[in-house]
């Protein structure tokens, strides 16, 4: 809402009565990926995407970023090698993270 109110020129004030800004909580996956980022170790989850069956995919992870009212993972996807966003919210059951410490490093594009 805030976006949109400054793309129409006006002054957001976002300390003003009714007005905040806020992100819907991300699923039970957050921890897990970041501390895998921390460590940088892969992580393997159950994905159900849009236009895929439900599978287990392996990942790098490199970021985890709030987008298009969701929250996502970023990273290089094992199985393909190539870059990837996973949204949280259709990882289904637990991630976990295997290998070992510093396994890989993160691409700085990815940092901005």
């Amino acid at each position: 809402g805030v976006t949109k109110v400054r793309a129409i020129g006006q002054a957001a004030d976002l300390d003003a009565p009714g007005m905040a800004l806020e992100l819907a909580a991300p699923s039970d996956a957050l921890d897990a990926l970041c501390e895998a980022i921390a460590r940088r170790r892969r992580v393997t989850f159950t994905y159900t995407g849009l236009s895929s069956p439900t599978r287990e995919r392996t990942i790098e992870p490199w970021r985890v970023v709030a987008q298009r009212r969701g929250w996502y993972v970023l990273g290089r996807d094992t199985d393909s090698g190539e870059q990837r966003r996973f949204r949280l919210t259709r990882i289904r059951g637990k991630v976990t993270e295997s290998g070992p410490d510093s396994a890989y490093e993160i691409p700085p594009h990815t940092l901005d």
